[in-house]
């Protein structure tokens, strides 16, 4: 596993996960976990290695699916849905 590669998909999924849910960026930062995962799901296919990352991918997944589909209400009081992002 390429540390770098790991950290990337880990990193953008940990800063939309603690994003508020009531910010305005919130569905752009899922949208970039989103695209990292699918990038790094990719290069796991050509290698044998990376069955625990596999892993942590399919765990975090069902958080990012929460935060594209749930409806918040964000502070200006509008209720608004994040389903502009396609599942990949």
């Amino acid at each position: 596993m390429t540390k770098g590669k790991s950290h990337e998909w880990q990193f953008l999924c940990l800063k939309a996960l603690l994003e508020p849910t009531d910010s305005p960026h919130l569905s752009e930062l899922v949208k970039e976990a989103e695209t990292a995962i699918s990038q790094r799901l990719q290069e796991l296919r050509a290698s044998a290695n990376g069955s625990g990352e596999r892993e942590a991918i399919q765990e975090v997944l069902p958080s990012l699916w929460y935060l594209k589909h749930k409806k918040f209400k964000h502070s200006s009081g509008f209720e608004t849905e994040n389903r502009q992002l396609r599942t990949q």
